[in-house]
């Protein structure tokens, strides 16, 4: 089975990509990231994008989507991202 990991280089997706490749599963590992945290994400396809909008569909197909991006958070420590209107 297929995992295709959105927000690869974050926190919660790099945790995520090492453990699914520590159990032999195949992963893609998203990411718009410019640095990209290689010793968590050997093992995975890596697939830098500008967008999480421009990524090709073929690449979803039949797998399971770990959507763990979170676009656009300069301060993780600031509480406002936790307000929605």
């Amino acid at each position: 089975m297929k995992f295709v990991v959105t927000g690869s280089s974050g926190f919660v997706g790099r945790n995520l990509v090492r453990a699914l490749i520590d159990q032999n599963k195949e992963v893609v590992a998203l990411t718009t990231a410019k640095y990209i945290p290689v010793d968590y994400l050997k093992g995975a396809t890596v697939i830098r994008v500008r967008s999480l909008c421009e990524t090709n569909p073929d690449i979803l197909r039949g797998a399971v989507i770990c959507h763990c991006a979170w676009e656009n958070v300069h301060n993780t420590l600031d509480t406002s991202h936790l307000m929605h209107t």
